[in-house]
């Protein structure tokens, strides 16, 4: 194993783990933050953050902005303001790491989404990995498979955890073009993080109940808020970034599904939640299916 390899590696799995360790913090704001504004403050620092950290240039983000604005907007939407609204939501109602392992859904959504708007032929051979994911999505979020009823709050929660898998699946797709038409990757975050921020911030003035800037900031809280743009939204993306370079991108996909897995622990250590014994069979089979529907049709084949 060579030394970039190596760097490459430790690096994308440092990121990975950071993601992870960011679900209790994002759940203790979402507990004392509404989510709308929660997102145009987070957001806003984390893309100030990633201007100086990637040394961005104004005049080529201005360019690629002009030329893009739509799509970037619709980046800022669905991957910002709507998939981390909802996940917010389902964070305040279900366990974090099973909002964790059902946001991790999207590779479906994004093989559906990218059917549909860039007509790409779904692969025989992700089909199987789709029915799989999906079904054992089922167990991972009921817990105990002989209550049949949900409470009214875990039904709510597990939607929007499904729902933030869809629009960031969607998400994804807008990245893939925005790729294609010669976006950096890097840039791509500032601007879905920027974006993000200016549209959630009018809709604090505009739609009181959505959430007003008007929760109490005490210290505590302020912690929570550099820990969570710290952790999950600046230093996680900078090491992803960095090992990304030097590493497959099956390799990379596979330690994603890390994130999820640590999300509970940590979920277990801080907050005492716990998962049933049919989730602890059914949780290993559903990331190891996710896993073979994110990996290229080759590395498959």
């Amino acid at each position: 194993m060579d030394t970039e390899y190596r760097n490459g590696l430790l690096k994308v799995l440092t990121g990975c783990v950071l993601w992870g360790v960011g679900y209790p913090v994002w759940k203790l704001l979402a507990l004392r933050i509404p989510a709308i504004p929660l997102i145009a403050i987070t957001f806003a620092l984390a893309s100030a953050s990633m201007f100086l950290l990637f040394r961005l240039k104004p005049k080529a983000l201005l360019r690629e902005f002009r030329k893009n604005w739509a799509m970037l907007s619709l980046l800022g939407l669905f991957g910002g303001v709507l998939g981390t609204g909802l996940i917010l939501f389902a964070l305040t109602r279900i366990d974090t790491g099973i909002a964790a392992l059902l946001e991790k859904l999207q590779p479906v959504f994004v093989i559906l989404v990218a059917r549909v708007f860039l007509h790409e032929i779904i692969p025989s051979e992700k089909i199987k990995w789709m029915l799989l994911a999906i079904a054992f999505s089922y167990p991972v979020a009921v817990g105990n498979l002989s209550e049949v009823a949900f409470k009214d709050s875990d039904t709510l929660g597990i939607l929007a955890a499904i729902g933030a898998s869809i629009f960031y699946g969607s998400n994804t797709v807008i990245c893939k073009h925005l790729v294609d038409k010669g976006i950096r990757p890097k840039e791509l975050v500032f601007f879905r993080m920027g974006l993000s921020s200016v549209i959630a911030t009018p809709i604090c003035f505009l739609w009181p109940s959505a959430g007003a800037f008007n929760f109490v900031l005490d210290g505590e809280t302020a912690v929570l808020l550099i820990l969570g743009v710290g952790i999950s939204l600046t230093s996680a993306y900078v090491f992803f970034f960095d090992g990304l370079k030097h590493i497959s991108a099956g390799t990379a996909s596979f330690l994603e599904l890390l994130t999820p897995l640590v999300a509970l622990i940590m979920s277990f250590v801080i907050f005492g939640e716990t998962i049933s014994s049919s989730q602890m069979l059914a949780i290993p089979l559903f990331v190891y299916f996710v896993y073979r529907l994110s990996l290229p049709v080759r590395a498959i084949e």
